[in-house]
């Protein structure tokens, strides 16, 4: 705490007075800790706070390396966040060398943890154990609550403070959530802790921080990784298709093995989320103790957070899938509830004009407000969801999940907003003209045809599958101009998105063929607009 104090103190007076840049010579006492291909870090005294602390040192070789970096700095220095490493400064030396000053965590990383317990021939303590997963928990939830994926896991990225608290650190592989990164560009992380949506896929999902604690905590139990071989050809075979070894039953309790192989599972929709992670009893009690102590001293974006977290409140309302290790009756080890999601705007159905062509199962189940179901191919057809919006309600958000019961991955998914005055002719899509928008997902083109429209499929938004959920928010501002539609797909705020919506507006989707669906997931009134202001290349298009 002490230290915290002094990182506070030295923060108030640079923004208080402007103090003079730092440079090497305000740090003593370097000793190595580290060297990668990244460069160097050193533990050193700071002598404006008189404080240990670790320095890293960047090298800089091309611009590309230097957005990378700043990049890292941008988001370490915006998660000020308790189990999360301190960002306290950054500076250069010369056009060469980035420096970055974080705080020194004494009891080094996890690894260095697990390799003393294995040359001491003892365990970790259960109870320590649960208390990283708690942490571990909070980080990331608070991470993904600020739109930012973690992506790099593993025991060496875990550190420990002198009392055993977790930091997480090294930003170097995070991302602000950005589906359209390349994959051979970014899949830099330790091939040992990927995750198997990462080498299927292709893309970087926020459930694969999930599956980065499960290995992570694997490893911590167990003493070895739970995926590992001589070639990493032999380690890609193994995460995508073997599972690991079970974790010895007479060392730990059957909860906490449980725990970690639901973070196991190796579908992405099946692994358990952050939504019924900080449900358990071991990991809750813990997280609002954490959240409670917390709270008092940190930033407003931290406490919003913790307040959610105490209050119940998942910041980022998750899926519901079937869960590994669920019970039928949405309960885990008997005792955590999956909570029915609630529409608090007014029943949520489908305007199903004809029953033959399509059919809804409402609240089937607590995974679901309604489902759609195509009995039949019907090219074009768009359906509107009830209930109308008006203008001066505010904020409003759906999540649709588009599904192929034959598992053929077939097309013909749209997502929209039309004018809920409007009479939806039998053959029509979503975009069609200017009573309504569409967001289609086999391409991922936006479309609004008016007699000003040059383009007809405006282009800059991501594709989503079958299978992925995907989210519109509308603010259904009194004054018109304030009126938006964004949409929310593959993690990320999508930079195509409509201002100016008209007074009354529905949902709607679009289906073709028979025996796809489309599931209205959930649907909320929210206090405030989510949708991010700082997407790159975002365009508004006028409705």
């Amino acid at each position: 705490m002490a230290d915290q104090a002094l990182i506070d103190e030295y923060k108030d007076r640079v923004e208080a007075a402007g103090a003079p840049m730092l440079t090497l010579a305000d740090f003593t006492n370097l000793k190595p800790l580290k060297e990668g291909g990244y460069g160097k870090t050193y533990t050193a005294t700071f002598q404006r706070t008189g404080q240990e602390v670790v320095l890293k040192q960047i090298q800089i070789h091309n611009e590309a390396e230097e957005q990378a970096i700043n990049r890292e700095i941008e988001i370490h220095q915006n998660m000020q966040f308790g189990f999360i490493v301190r960002f306290i400064d950054s500076f250069r030396e010369d056009e060469q060398k980035q420096y970055i000053v974080m705080e020194y965590c004494r009891e080094g990383d996890l690894q260095n943890y697990i390799k003393t317990l294995k040359n001491k021939k003892e365990l970790a303590d259960e109870n320590f154990v649960w208390n990283v997963v708690a942490q571990l928990v909070m980080s990331i939830g608070y991470l993904h609550s600020q739109r930012v994926v973690y992506r790099d896991m593993k025991p060496e990225n875990v550190f420990l403070t002198q009392d055993l608290e977790v930091r997480l650190g090294d930003f170097g592989l995070s991302k602000v959530l950005d589906a359209q990164l390349s994959f051979a560009k970014t899949m830099i992380g330790t091939m040992r802790y990927v995750s198997p949506e990462l080498l299927q896929e292709e893309k970087f999902h926020k459930s694969g921080d999930i599956w980065g604690i499960g290995v992570t905590i694997y490893e911590l139990l167990t003493q070895h990784r739970p995926f590992d071989g001589r070639t990493n050809e032999e380690i890609q075979r193994k995460i995508v298709r073997d599972n690991p070894a079970a974790i010895p039953p007479q060392n730990y309790s059957d909860r906490l093995r449980n725990l970690v192989s639901a973070m196991l599972v190796k579908d992405r929709f099946k692994r358990i989320p952050l939504g019924l992670l900080v449900k358990i009893p071991e990991i809750s009690l813990r997280i609002k103790a954490y959240a409670r102590e917390m709270i008092g001293t940190s930033q407003e974006r931290s406490r919003v957070y913790l307040q959610h977290l105490i209050d119940d409140i998942d910041p980022s309302p998750p899926k519901i899938p079937q869960i590994s290790g669920i019970n039928s009756d949405g309960t885990f080890s008997d005792q955590i509830q999956i909570p029915a999601i609630q529409a608090p705007i007014g029943s949520v159905r489908f305007d199903i004009k004809d029953e033959r062509i399509a059919t809804q199962r409402v609240g089937e189940n607590s995974q679901s407000l309604t489902r759609l179901i195509q009995l039949s191919d019907k090219k074009r057809n768009t359906v509107s969801i009830s209930p109308e919006i008006q203008a001066g309600i505010g904020v409003v958000q759906i999540a649709v999940r588009f599904d192929d019961a034959k598992g053929e991955n077939r097309a013909y998914r749209w997502l929209g907003v039309i004018f809920s005055g409007y009479e939806i002719p039998d053959s029509y899509y979503p975009g069609q003209d200017e009573a309504s928008a569409g967001y289609c997902g086999s391409d991922g083109s936006v479309v609004h045809i008016t007699p000003r429209t040059n383009d007809k499929y405006i282009d800059g938004n991501s594709p989503y599958q079958n299978g992925e959920i995907v989210i519109a928010e509308v603010n259904m501002h009194p004054e018109r101009e304030k009126r938006t539609l964004h949409f929310f797909a593959n993690g990320l705020w999508q930079p195509i998105y409509f201002v100016g919506l008209p007074d009354k507006i529905k949902f709607c989707i679009q289906r073709y063929f028979q025996w796809t669906t489309a599931t209205v997931v959930q649907m909320l009134q929210l206090p405030e607009p989510t949708a991010a202001s700082d997407v790159p290349n975002a365009r508004a298009i006028h409705w």
